[in-house]
């Protein structure tokens, strides 16, 4: 793909972009990580989206599975603007 609206990466399960909302200019931003906040190995990912407050019709969880079983969950929090906060593994 080419154009203005290229992609400037192309990610994928192995990779992953941390990103902060930032006030002062009204923008996200990518903020350097290092590794992948999921390390185990997996082959499933399971959404589940906010029905209700702050981030409703957001991903409030990512599930990822091995072989059925759940081996790590990402927990996302959203603010009354429905930006995110703070994401939690388990």
């Amino acid at each position: 793909m080419s154009g203005p609206n290229a992609p400037y990466t192309k990610l994928d399960s192995t990779q992953t972009t941390k990103q902060a909302f930032d006030e002062t200019q009204d923008a996200h931003r990518v903020m350097p990580i290092s590794g992948s906040p999921v390390t185990e190995p997996y082959d499933q990912q399971v959404l589940t989206y906010i029905t209700s407050g702050n981030g409703t019709g957001e991903v409030g969880t990512i599930t990822y599975k091995l072989n059925g079983s759940t081996v790590a969950t990402l927990t996302l929090t959203y603010n009354a603007d429905n930006k995110v906060i703070d994401i939690s593994k388990t």
